[in-house]
């Protein structure tokens, strides 16, 4: 947001100080405060990547290396419209992604729910009733009442153990937990195949970005931002393979930067110089990838997570009718 609207401001002739002022008066909470601040800065004689890097966290370093090189190429307007159009994207992508998991997510919290509060709390409200029917329990019903006496404290600390779990994974600073970390979002089968598949069509779109603004390839690869460590390092490889004389083809091709079925196409963009261009199609491709993959995950997971809690189900209902079905028998 603060990328489009910046460049909509500079693209209407408006000079940037009074840009950031007059959007340091809008009603968006996180925009007009920061640029109320970059306004300030700038009167005060900064740049605006200054500014910007003096704010901490609030810019990454991809969006201050495109505005310095908007500063330097005089271009901050268009870098600004391109930054907006890649934040955008990825967002897009984001939302595609969490919407297609949301409805299996739910399902399975639901179903989930659903058979333990029939296993549990249900059931044993029926069990005084069915021990006095004077009738054999059947063996779905005996095992279902093993299941209730034995098993409740167990969920019930499984449960809170498996969310004591979660909060130390998603927020622990130990390294062996943040290797396990690494490892699940981007090693794991399935989630780390689509992360290391989202690693490279950002960091592909990344450099699009930055070689269409004018940066030279080697800044564009010093530029790029990546929460893998493991990309991060392969980053850097292709970075000291350009600086030991190889060719950019030869560097990606030893560093790991993009997987080896792209080759021919990198080779292809770095002896014709269409590197951004091909860069931004590959990023396409990928994105695409990414939505199709999801979808099919999707297919697989809502009638797999209907067929467990339906067996599941099916079998408290049953251990639960079954007595009633001997009792009626044996009046009959």
């Amino acid at each position: 947001m603060w990328c489009l609207q910046t460049y909509i401001m500079l693209s209407s002739g408006v000079p940037l100080v009074s840009a950031l002022e007059s959007m340091a008066t809008s009603d968006l909470p996180r925009v007009a405060p920061t640029c109320q601040v970059l306004a300030e800065k700038l009167s005060s004689g900064f740049r605006l990547s200054e500014a910007m890097k003096s704010l901490g966290n609030t810019f990454n370093d991809f969006i201050i290396s495109i505005v310095v090189v908007g500063e330097t190429t005089g271009g901050l307007a268009e870098v600004l419209e391109r930054g907006s159009h890649r934040a955008s994207r990825r967002d897009k992508t984001e939302r595609e992604v969490r919407g297609a998991l949301a409805y299996p997510f739910f399902l399975a919290v639901v179903s989930i729910g659903m058979a333990l509060f029939m296993g549990f709390y249900m059931f044993p409200q029926l069990l005084p009733f069915l021990n006095g029917l004077g009738v054999p329990l059947p063996w779905p019903t005996r095992v279902l009442i093993w299941c209730t006496e034995n098993l409740s404290s167990f969920v019930l600390i499984g449960t809170i153990l498996a969310v004591w779990l979660i909060h130390l994974l998603l927020a622990g600073t130990d390294p062996r937990i943040q290797r396990f970390r690494e490892w699940l979002l981007y090693n794991a089968p399935v989630v780390g195949e689509l992360n290391a598949d989202r690693t490279y069509a950002d960091c592909a779109s990344d450099l699009s970005l930055l070689l269409e603004a004018g940066c030279d390839l080697m800044t564009s690869l010093k530029s790029l931002q990546t929460g893998s460590p493991e990309y991060r390092k392969r980053i850097q490889k292709c970075i000291e393979a350009i600086q030991d004389g190889s060719d950019f083809p030869e560097a990606v091709e030893i560093s790991g930067l993009f997987p080896r079925r792209f080759q021919m196409q990198i080779k292809s963009g770095d002896e014709t110089g269409n590197l951004a261009k091909m860069f931004r199609h590959l990023s396409l491709v990928l994105d695409e990838s990414i939505t199709l993959r999801v979808a099919q995950l999707v297919q697989l997971l809502e009638p797999a997570i209907l067929t467990i809690m339906g067996f599941v189900t099916g079998f408290v209902v049953l251990a639960t009718f079954m007595p009633l079905y001997s009792m009626a028998s044996t009046a009959l």
